[in-house]
């Protein structure tokens, strides 16, 4: 507070006066009434000494006023000079700058330069009556004061934008503008200088890029077009010298699987079929012993078998990249289907001399669970048949485990292994963990893909672990609901007589005679009666004709109208008899159409005798 007070006292010149002044005074009466006592020793002297003290005083108090007036006098003159110059120089500036430059005082009133004045088109002296708003845009008037205020608020600092002037001919002039607030050394704003280039040819020439636009964009789309079209080429190329870089090993390793597979399919198909052929050759011979007999018909029993499995899987990968697979629900005891398999299975790996067995243990109540049976059977057979195919000596184990919502399914070998390398490989199609030519292992390499595959609909994964020369175990682990119990669950049944039953007559629908004389064996062993219809019309003829008919076989793939179509007339005919769909095409949406189209089931060529009969009892008991 006291420096605040001492800096004005000695920036004001007639206040540093009076306050020296007061000072001595102050001083001199106190000092020099203390010094008159000690020396005045009577009346008379010590009056003098009162004048002598007033005319020093006087005297004193005048030099000193002299001096510091004179001083103050010299400083401004000096200060006077200074300030001169410094306009004139500023002035000499201000007037000779080729840059636009202009003076605003804070009523709007300013003073601008020559180059200022030109770059608007009027005089120096046209600009006297003139106000800074008058020659700022309209759209920008409003910025403009808004700079001032704020430079008037904060006291220091500047402003610079790029803003537009009305021309004295009335066009845009767009300048780059500084602004700068002066102020005097109490800090008080004095005026506004500013600083104007004209940018009005950059502006022009960004208003002509503008106007092109259109043009510019069109041209754009166009170069973008060609950049994507040189980009997609530039990764085509990249890609064909990737693919020329690996070209020669591709080739070898395309044409060693290409061979492979021929060889492999090949061996699948002409073996089964050699059996077939040569066993049924022999079987002509008169002079064949039963046991040579029997062994003949097992032959051929073993590489039919053989030959459709090879079949069905070529038939499941189709339809599995064909994407006609589906998912349906369906509610089965987990337990029995590894029961099943065990019992399906054992007998082949006792003729192999290993051993086989179900690591689960019965539950105390049926474990139902609800999923897609036929899917999750077929990963279970392709897993329990490749393990034992793979396996010499030693054992098969399988089993599950629930927890969570999860059923974890696993089989574990002795078998050959599978090198680390070769883990991922085995799921892709045609791939075996040996597949030389002179691998001892029958089989297309495409069970563990078809598993593979099926798991993926089942929201599930395979997974395999596996050490060459010691075995492998793969695990199948999917979530699963759990169904609620039903006394309807699958059961295994044996081969029905119907020897005793009443002579149902049934009708067969099937174009291929082979096809017709299996069925007419099964049947008549029976004791059914048959009419025979090969096509579409002739099947609604006959079935018009004879109402005593109990039962339809229908073929679904007929000459001229085919069975859908032949099913849903019969179903106008008689909404109640009993028709059982069978065809050779072997894919999941058959069977759906097939009930769409009103046939109460379905069973898949090759017919088999006993799955036939049983389903046939189930209509006609």
């Amino acid at each position: 507070m006291a420096r605040k007070y001492v800096n004005i006292i000695l920036r004001k010149p007639h206040i540093k006066v009076a306050s020296v002044y007061l000072l001595l005074s102050v001083v001199w009466i106190v000092f020099s009434d203390r010094l008159v006592m000690e020396l005045g020793s009577d009346l008379m002297q010590y009056s003098n000494m009162q004048l002598f003290k007033g005319l020093f005083f006087v005297f004193a108090t005048s030099f000193i006023i002299y001096y510091m007036v004179r001083k103050d006098y010299i400083i401004k003159e000096n200060q006077q000079a200074k300030l001169e110059k410094s306009e004139q120089l500023f002035r000499s500036i201000f007037e000779q700058s080729t840059v636009g430059k202009l003076i605003t005082n804070k009523d709007g009133a300013f003073t601008p330069n020559a180059a200022f004045a030109k770059m608007l088109g009027y005089s120096v002296e046209e600009f006297a009556e003139m106000d800074i708003l008058e020659v700022a845009h309209p759209d920008d008037r409003s910025n403009t004061l808004e700079m001032f205020n704020k430079l008037l608020d904060d006291k220091e600092g500047s402003w610079r934008t790029e803003k537009r002037y009305l021309h004295k001919s009335g066009k845009e002039v767009w300048a780059d503008v500084e602004t700068t607030l002066i102020c005097d050394s109490m800090s008080k704003p004095l005026f506004f200088a500013t600083s104007a280039v004209d940018i009005t040819a950059k502006k022009m020439a960004e208003k002509a890029l503008i106007n092109n636009e259109a043009l510019l964009q069109q041209q754009n789309e166009e170069l973008q077009l060609l950049n994507e079209e040189l980009t997609e080429n530039n990764d085509r190329f990249r890609l064909i010298n990737q693919e020329l870089y690996l070209a020669k090993e591709k080739a070898e390793e395309s044409d060693r699987l290409k061979t492979s597979f021929l060889a492999n399919m090949s061996h699948e198909i002409r073996t089964p079929l050699n059996g077939i052929m040569g066993f049924s050759e022999l079987l002509q011979h008169s002079d064949i012993t039963e046991d040579e007999l029997h062994s003949y018909l097992d032959m051929l029993r073993k590489s039919s078998e053989r030959m459709l499995n090879t079949i069905n899987d070529l038939i499941e990968m189709a339809s599995i990249e064909s994407e006609q697979q589906l998912v349906h629900q369906n509610q089965f005891d987990v337990y029995e289907s590894m029961e099943y398999f065990y019992k399906l299975y054992k007998p082949i790996a006792d003729q192999k001399g290993i051993a086989l067995e179900l690591k689960s243990q019965r539950p105390q109540q049926p474990y139902l669970i609800q999923t897609d049976k036929a899917k999750f059977e077929s990963i279970v057979s392709n897993l329990l048949r490749n393990a034992i195919k793979f396996t010499f000596t030693g054992s098969v184990d399988f089993g599950f485990e629930m927890e969570h919502g999860q059923l974890h399914f696993f089989v574990t070998d002795t078998g050959i292994g599978i090198a680390h390398e070769k883990q991922m490989a085995v799921f892709e199609r045609f791939v075996q963990a040996d597949d030389a030519y002179s691998r001892p292992y029958e089989g297309s390499g495409l069970g563990l893909s078809i598993a593979k595959a099926y798991a993926g609909m089942l929201k599930g994964i395979i997974s395999l672990d596996s050490t060459p020369g010691v075995g492998s175990t793969f695990r199948f682990d999917f979530p699963f609901v759990k169904a609620v119990s039903d006394s309807a669950a699958d059961t295994v049944e044996e081969t029905p007589d119907f020897s005793k039953k009443h002579h149902d007559l049934i009708l067969v629908v099937e174009d291929d005679e082979t096809s017709f004389t299996i069925l007419d064996m099964i049947l008549k062993s029976q004791q059914f009666n048959l009419l025979w219809a090969r096509n579409g019309e002739e099947a609604l003829r006959i079935f018009k004709e004879n109402p005593a008919i109990s039962l339809v076989l229908m073929d679904l793939k007929l000459p001229g109208i085919d069975g859908f179509e032949v099913t849903r007339n019969i179903r106008k005919q008689n909404g109640t008899i009993p028709i059982i769909a069978q065809t050779a095409y072997a894919l999941t949406g058959d069977a759906k159409r097939a009930t769409e189209a009103g046939c109460n089931d379905y069973i898949a060529k090759p017919i088999r005798k006993q799955e036939l009969l049983r389903k046939i009892e189930a209509f006609l008991s």
